[in-house]
């Protein structure tokens, strides 16, 4: 001791005050509690991810925008309004005058085609038109000397559905005796295929145009009295 109290002679000793001592211990209290508040925050965060809405227990993070699902175009529909040919659209308008006609239209399924049984063979297989989920839009009209018109929309909701339906459509048209002559154009885009001819029953003459996409299908008839009876 008496060494100690030998060195400290000339050492001047200054000792913190008691508030001195009371305001350090009140800042460093204040940091730790600091540090468990972020500590808690980021804790509370990553929770608040993990426990977002989602499918099951796991929930990933979000990977952008949802994509926009674009719907084919179809030239007879604009969002829910679907608009066929009128009177002035049908081929042959100038030969035959079409009008609309007044008794409400039967809606036909395909691949039947023809009226009042002209093409026998459609009529035999009808129980079996009309595959998968559809809508079917028909119009029909009527003109000089008996001829009759239709114009049938079909909208589909499976693409196979209505591929396997076109080739049906194809099978029976050429069964009843019509032949392809072509494509041609029109006023919403014109067929994508045209058949023409007596009917292989006799009696009648017929036009069919087909337009087609990958879920819908548009066939417009026309039938007349045969051209040599």
């Amino acid at each position: 001791m008496a060494e100690l109290e030998e060195l400290l002679d000339d050492v001047v000793l200054r000792t913190p005050s008691a508030a001195q001592v009371r305001r350090r211990g009140d800042l460093r209290r204040a940091r730790r509690r600091g540090t468990l508040v972020a500590a808690a925050v980021a804790c509370v965060a990553g929770a608040a991810w993990m426990l977002a809405p989602g499918g099951g227990g796991h929930q990933e993070r979000p990977a952008g925008p949802t994509p926009t699902v674009v719907k084919e175009p179809n030239p007879y529909q604009d969002g829910n309004v679907t608009a066929l040919r009128d009177a002035h659209e049908i081929p042959l308008f100038e030969r035959w005058a079409w009008s609309l006609g007044t008794s409400a239209p039967r809606r036909v399924a395909l691949p039947q085609v023809g009226f009042d049984g002209v093409c026998p063979a459609s009529e035999a297989n009808e129980a079996t038109h009309g595959r998968g989920n559809q809508e079917r839009f028909t119009s029909e009209f009527v003109g000089k000397e008996d001829s009759r018109a239709r114009h049938r929309l079909v909208t589909y909701e499976s693409a196979d559905a209505a591929s396997a339906e076109l080739s049906s459509l194809r099978r029976q048209i050429e069964s009843c005796g019509l032949e392809w002559t072509g494509s041609g154009t029109g006023p919403r885009g014109g067929a994508d295929s045209r058949y023409e001819g007596e009917t292989a029953a006799g009696g009648a003459w017929m036009r069919v145009d087909i337009e087609f996409g990958a879920r819908w299908v548009s066939v417009v008839e026309i039938q007349t009295v045969a051209k040599g009876a």
